[in-house]
């Protein structure tokens, strides 16, 4: 029979504290970027259960991604809205 997985939102948090050297080292503005990034792959917690990669950190850069391009294509219809409004 194979490993149980502890759920997804403890892999998460596991992850987050097996980087905190990686986070210290940041200057202080880019710490709370590192801190919201991981808050993303929380938004995504049912997905990562789906998934059980042998490596969590593989479905969480994923679910960062994700939110990551959300947020651009936000931006860019923003964009295209605020260049239209010029042109028009």
């Amino acid at each position: 029979m194979g490993k149980t997985l502890p759920p997804f939102s403890q892999l998460i948090e596991y992850e987050r504290r097996r980087w905190m050297p990686f986070k210290k080292a940041l200057p202080k503005a880019d710490q709370a970027l590192f801190d919201r990034l991981f808050d993303c792959a929380k938004l995504h917690i049912q997905a990562g259960v789906m998934v059980a990669r042998p490596w969590p950190f593989e479905t969480i850069v994923m679910a960062i991604v994700l939110e990551q391009q959300k947020q651009v294509e936000r931006l860019q219809t923003l964009l295209d809205e605020l260049q239209s409004h010029r042109q028009a």
